[in-house]
C-alpha cells in the first residue's frame, strides 16, 4: 500500500491526525517500523500513536544534519571517511551483538558491595564458584556504567554485564555516549570484522 499526505503545517496535532488517519486505513493494523527525521513533532504522536512500533531515524536526514553539530570536526581530512565507517557499523551487527549480550546476562549473579552518594558498585559473575568477577560502577545520576571488563571501549558494545545491573535499580533506560577519542580508536580496530573477543 502506498499512501500520501498533504498536511497544512508540521505540528503534533497534524501529525497525530495523520497516523490515525493511517491507522483507520489499515484496518487498526500498526507500524512495524517508521522511518522519520527527528522532528520532535513528529516523535511524540509516534510514541502514543505507534507505541509498539520501532522508530527509526532516516540516514539521509542523519547525513544532511550531521554537519551542524560538528563544528570544527567538518574539515579534518579523514573525520567524514570515518564517520560513513560509524554508520555502516552501528546497523544490524551492533543490534546483534547487543541481542547476545543482553540475553547472555540474564542468568547472571550480582551483589552491591559499595555506595558513594548515588554511585553503586557490584560484583558480577556468572555462578558462585566462578574466579572470574567484574566491578560495575553505575552512577543512577549521571547513567554512567563502567565495568572492568571493558568490553565497550574494546569494541563499543557494553557487556552483559553492565547491561544487567540497570534494572537493579530499576533503570528502564540506558544512554550511551562515547567520547570521540574511543570511538575512532574503535572505527581504527575494524570492529566487528570476525574478530571481536569474548567476555564473560
Amino acid at each position: 500500500m502506498f499512501g500520501c499526505a498533504f498536511l497544512l503545517d508540521g505540528t503534533a496535532t497534524s501529525f497525530a491526525w495523520l497516523f490515525k488517519s493511517f491507522l483507520q486505513s489499515m484496518d487498526s493494523q500498526s507500524l512495524k517500523i517508521i522511518m522519520t527525521d527527528q522532528d520532535h513533532a513528529i516523535t511524540k504522536p509516534i510514541g502514543e500513536i505507534f507505541p509498539d512500533s520501532c522508530h527509526g531515524l532516516c540516514l539521509w536526514h542523519i547525513s544532511r544534519n550531521a554537519p551542524s553539530h560538528l563544528g570544527n570536526l567538518n574539515g579534518k581530512a579523514n573525520f567524514h571517511a570515518l564517520f560513513y565507517k560509524c554508520r555502516q557499523v552501528y546497523t544490524h551487527e551492533i543490534y546483534k551483538c547487543f541481542k547476545k549480550e543482553f540475553l547472555d546476562g540474564d542468568p547472571l549473579i550480582w551483589r552491591e558491595v559499595a555506595q558513594n552518594c548515588t554511585t553503586y558498585t557490584f560484583e558480577a559473575m556468572m555462578d558462585e564458584k566462578s574466579s572470574r568477577v567484574r566491578t560495575v560502577h553505575f552512577n543512577t545520576t549521571t547513567m554512567e556504567i563502567h565495568c572492568t571488563c571493558k568490553k565497550f571501549a574494546f569494541c563499543g558494545c557494553l557487556c552483559f554485564h553492565a547491561l544487567r545491573i540497570p534494572s537493579v535499580k530499576n533503570v528502564k533506560k540506558i544512554f550511551i555516549s562515547i567520547s570521540l577519542e574511543d570511538g575512532l580508536k574503535i572505527l581504527k580496530k575494524g570492529m566487528y570484522g570476525g574478530n571481536v573477543a569474548e567476555f564473560s
